[in-house]
């Protein structure tokens, strides 16, 4: 039976944001050829797209790389894993657990940062606890605690707006690029104080 979810209508404008305001901050160390902005696309694409990336950075001496993965969308905890909900989701499948990009970039050396902007996305911070076996580091950012619900309105999720809103005036007023300090502008400039993170 196919289970039916309430489209979100800013998830594909969020990503588009996304997208393009890391762009502007990371200016030529952004990699256009290795860069997608990709909407209403199936589970398995998704996972795909991570496993090619995963191959082609690894091979790659760049201490300064990271590779940025953004989800936007539905989301459920299921036997205490995070399941993002993908296009093709139907109740069975079309679901990828958050989980899984530990397994992908086992191998890779370099930092990545996963950001979430789905309800309960805060349950993949023990993915990024639990790192056995990974070379890199793995940062989650979160939009809410594993038992909340992120929230948006027409224009925006709450979360993404706060987000590129900060990266945009980190970037205006020269300051440093960190972690941190986005945090920092989240949640003291635009007061959005549900944000998790685990580093």
């Amino acid at each position: 039976m196919q289970q039916e979810l309430t489209p979100i209508p800013c998830a594909c404008r969020d990503a588009k944001r996304v997208y393009s305001t890391f762009h502007k901050a990371m200016n030529e160390e952004f990699d256009d050829f290795a860069s997608l902005c990709l909407t209403n696309i199936k589970a398995d694409d998704f996972e795909l797209m991570l496993k090619l990336l995963a191959r082609e950075f690894q091979s790659r001496e760049d201490p300064d790389l990271m590779i940025v993965v953004y989800f936007s969308g539905h989301a459920e905890v299921s036997d205490r894993k995070l399941r993002l909900f993908f296009k093709n989701y139907d109740g069975q499948e079309g679901y990828f657990e958050a989980n899984r990009i530990k397994e992908i970039f086992e191998h890779f050396s370099n930092r990545i940062l996963l950001i979430l902007d789905c309800c309960s996305a805060g349950r993949a911070l023990n993915t990024a606890s639990d790192i056995t076996g990974l070379c890199s580091e793995l940062s989650v950012l979160a939009a809410c605690g594993p038992f909340q619900t992120a929230k948006y309105d027409e224009n925006s999720s709450f979360f993404t707006r706060a987000l590129c809103n900060s990266i945009e005036d980190i970037l205006s007023y020269e300051d440093s690029f960190t972690l941190g300090n986005l945090l920092k502008y989240m949640k003291e400039k635009y007061h959005y104080t549900d944000v998790c993170v685990n580093r």
